[in-house]
């Protein structure tokens, strides 16, 4: 019996997945499905349960926390990750960030005085 309270999406996309609380490189994933709530990774190596990851499938960053990892055959993990936030939108994050700090080094750098 199926206990979800939402339908999961089967994929086969890819991701990179960052362990928020280490500086390890992004590691290339498979999205074995996806929800409103969460997602099934295939991962190469194994992350602990209650690591904050950032998954990055395509123009989209899924934040959230490992809440299972078991290794599978052929060395595979399958994890489980509930989702705390999303963004959507990379690009104009970007730019966002771009124009702020372009903001802030105009606000830094002295101004003529007029009298």
């Amino acid at each position: 019996m199926e206990r979800r309270v939402e339908a999961r999406l089967e994929t086969q996309e890819t991701a990179l997945v960052k362990n928020l609380n280490g500086a390890e490189e992004a590691i290339e994933a498979g999205v074995a499905d996806i929800s409103a709530r969460g997602l099934k990774l295939l991962l190469p190596v194994k992350l602990e349960v209650n690591t904050p990851v950032s998954v990055r499938l395509g123009e989209r960053i899924l934040l959230g926390d490992i809440c299972y990892c078991r290794q599978m055959e052929g060395g595979v993990w399958s994890a489980g990750v509930a989702l705390t936030h999303s963004i959507s939108d990379v690009e104009a994050i970007r730019n966002l960030m771009k124009r702020l700090l372009e903001a802030e080094e105009e606000g830094a750098r002295p101004r003529d005085r007029v009298t």
